[in-house]
This record gives structure tokens, sequence and C-alpha cells, in this order.
């Protein structure tokens, strides 16, 4: 593996942790912080597209907006 393929998987990986990090949402319990993860389908298609899809990044498909 070269440098480059290395640099472009590090950034692949990065960018769909902060996408699915970005996806999560945080509200006041009564017993303290609730944490609602990602929803399935967004990150299966984080799976598909970001992590597993050697070709260029695609567009982030609008149901990630509402996530």
């Amino acid at each position: 593996m070269d440098r480059l393929d290395m640099l472009i998987r590090s950034i692949r990986a990065g960018y769909g942790s902060s996408l699915l990090l970005g996806s999560w949402k945080f509200e006041d319990g009564q017993e303290g912080i609730i944490c609602s993860k990602t929803p399935m389908d967004f990150g299966q298609w984080i799976w598909e597209n970001i992590l597993q899809t050697p070709s260029d990044l695609p567009e982030i498909p609008s149901f990630a907006y509402n996530a």
C-alpha cells in the first residue's frame, strides 16, 4: 500500500466517523443524558458509500440531514 492510498483510507475512516458521530442526538432525561445513535439506514449508507467504495465520495443523501 503506498502512502497516498493510506492517506485516502485514513481520510475515509475519519469522514465516516464524523458522519456517524454527527448524526447522534443527545437529550437531557430524568436519569441523565440520553443518546440516540445513528439510524441504521444512514449507518449502512456510510458503510457502503464511504468506507467500502473505492471511487470518489458520493453526495450525502437527504435523509442524513434528518438523522
